[in-house]
C-alpha cells in the first residue's frame, strides 16, 4: 500500500472542497434538526415562578394590594394583571462602580469615548466583546452581534433591547 503524501492529500481535499463543504452541512443540519424542533415546543413556555429583591410592583392610589398577592399568572393570560399593576425589574449593574475604578486605574475617561469611534465599533461587528456586559455571552454574539454586524450606537441599544427576548 502506497502513503500518499500530505501536498497529494491536501490537493486531492481542496478538489473535493465544495462537496466536502456541502455533506458536512447536511450533516450538520440532520444532526440539529431534533434540537430545533425542541426549541420550537419550548418557545413561550412559562420556565419558572421567581423572585428578586428588585421586582416592584407600582399599583394605582386606590389598589388593595392584599387583594392580589401572592402574585401568580393563569398559563393561558400572562398579560390578565397589565391594567392593574406597573411591574419594574430594578436590577443591581456593577458597570458604573467598574468604569469609575477603570477610570481611576486607567486615567481613561468613559465619557471623552466617541461613540462613533470606528476601532471601538469594529469590537461588536467582529464579535470581539468578552467582557462587554450585555454583549459578552454567546447568545449574544451568535444571534446579534454576528448576523445583524451594527455599525452606529444605535443599533446596539436596539441589540441590547432585543437581547433580553420579549415580555421581560
Amino acid at each position: 500500500m502506497e502513503v500518499e503524501s500530505l501536498e497529494n492529500i491536501k490537493k486531492r481535499i481542496a478538489e473535493k472542497d465544495e462537496e466536502i463543504k456541502k455533506l458536512w452541512e447536511e450533516l450538520r443540519a440532520e444532526k440539529e434538526k431534533p434540537r430545533e424542533e425542541i426549541i420550537a415546543e419550548l418557545k413561550g413556555i412559562k420556565r419558572t415562578t421567581g423572585q428578586h429583591p428588585g421586582g416592584l410592583l407600582i399599583t394605582l392610589p386606590d389598589t388593595d394590594i392584599q387583594k392580589y398577592t401572592p402574585l401568580n399568572y393563569p398559563a393561558d393570560n400572562r398579560h390578565f394583571l397589565s391594567e392593574i399593576f406597573l411591574k419594574v425589574d430594578i436590577l443591581g449593574h456593577d458597570e458604573p462602580t467598574v468604569l469609575q475604578k477603570l477610570f481611576q486605574l486607567t486615567g481613561v475617561d468613559p465619557s471623552k469615548i466617541s461613540f462613533h469611534d470606528e476601532k471601538i465599533m469594529s469590537l461588536f461587528t467582529s464579535a470581539d466583546t468578552l467582557g462587554i456586559p450585555e454583549f459578552g455571552t454567546d447568545f449574544v454574539k451568535r444571534n446579534l452581534l454576528t448576523p445583524l454586524k451594527p455599525t452606529k450606537f444605535s443599533q446596539l441599544v436596539q441589540i441590547s433591547g432585543f437581547s433580553h427576548g420579549t415580555n421581560v
